[in-house]
């Protein structure tokens, strides 16, 4: 059994257009959305960093080089809150949800505490 969700905007041309994947017949069926429970786990990381630029955040967080990171980027393989950036310059602020593909999503909590040599303690959950 196969389980997918749709948007209330294009359910209504789904249930009409959709009558079978491959030879499998498909069973369509509404249910309300606050019946569905999305509980996610995830495992708690501080990192410390010297800044908030993306190519170093993906760096550490996938534990590739820096030009490993920056070609991810590049390529696409990389999202700020959902959005792929493709400038590895660019710097985040926190709170943000980090996605690296293959690598996973991360949510970025807290960057406010510092070292006593004024790097970042960045506060992370990793989805598990």
């Amino acid at each position: 059994q196969r389980v997918f969700f749709v948007t209330v905007e294009i359910a209504p041309e789904v249930e009409r257009s959709l009558r079978k994947i491959a030879s499998c017949t498909i069973k369509l069926h509404r249910i309300d959305k606050g019946i569905v429970k999305t509980e996610q786990t995830y495992k708690q990381m501080s990192i410390v960093t010297s800044s908030l630029r993306l190519d170093l955040l993906v760096a550490k967080l996938s534990g590739l080089s820096r030009q490993q990171s920056s070609f991810l980027i590049e390529q696409g393989d990389v999202k700020i809150n959902h959005i792929i950036i493709r400038k590895n310059t660019k710097t985040i602020s926190c709170p943000a949800v980090l996605s690296i593909r293959k690598h996973g999503r991360f949510l970025l909590d807290d960057c406010t505490k510092r070292t006593k040599k004024g790097n970042i303690i960045l506060e992370i959950r990793k989805v598990l």
